[in-house]
């Protein structure tokens, strides 16, 4: 079985994880993909529980919480350095909407929080979780914390995961979990998710409407 192929999406009862796990499910369904995009941003405005959580560190040990949310935008997303394909597809798409933003995707904090600190800071060592983040853009910042506070900020995030150990062997395992991007505004509220396989042009007008105090 290709590695891809074991990364399961993790079904959830509420709107935004049920349509990203979906989505995630149908990462190699390209068709039902773009129609599942194009609903997650309706599915989710409805969700009133997003309200989000960070007390992480940067890679170049600079603390993020909730303070540090207010004043500026921003972009967040989970990921883990050994996810075969929906994590690198994500972050390749961040950078593809940076670059497209042109200046003003300066006025915009970029944060990734892994979901795997185990391997991604070991022994607190967040160098190979930053380069792996630069390879896509270097204005992607990474963020860890310890597995406790990993998991309240998923959760307030909405975001499911779990570990899975692959088969042949204890030590190796990968991550389920639910896939998306998600946008703040400058008072670090929830404002919208942009869904796996959702268009560069659905994206785009996201972030244009976040920046521009528009719903």
């Amino acid at each position: 079985m290709p590695r891809w192929a074991r990364v399961r999406a993790l079904g959830v009862g509420s709107a935004v994880g049920v349509a990203v796990g979906l989505a995630l499910v149908s990462f190699h369904q390209p068709g039902l993909v773009a129609a599942l995009g194009n609903r997650i941003a309706d599915l989710t405005a409805r969700e009133p529980a997003i309200r989000p959580k960070l007390d992480h560190l940067t890679t170049d040990g600079r603390r993020v919480d909730e303070a540090a949310l207010r004043g500026r935008a921003s972009v967040v997303t989970f990921v883990f350095t050994h996810c075969p394909d929906v994590c690198p597809t994500t972050l390749a798409d961040m950078a593809g909407w940076m670059a497209a933003l042109g200046s003003d995707a300066g006025r915009i904090d970029w944060y990734a929080v892994t979901l795997d600190p185990q391997r991604d800071v070991p022994q607190g060592d967040a160098s190979g979780f930053r380069d792996y983040l630069a390879a896509f853009d270097e204005r992607i910042v990474g963020l860890h914390a310890g597995p406790e506070v990993t998991e309240a900020a998923a959760r307030s995030f909405r975001v499911t995961y779990r570990k899975v150990v692959l088969e042949g062997s204890a030590a190796d395992y990968t991550i389920d979990h639910s896939a998306g991007v998600y946008l703040l505004d400058a008072t670090g509220r929830y404002h919208a998710i942009i869904g796996l396989g959702e268009s560069a042009e659905g994206a785009l007008a996201k972030l244009r409407r976040l920046l521009h105090g528009g719903s």
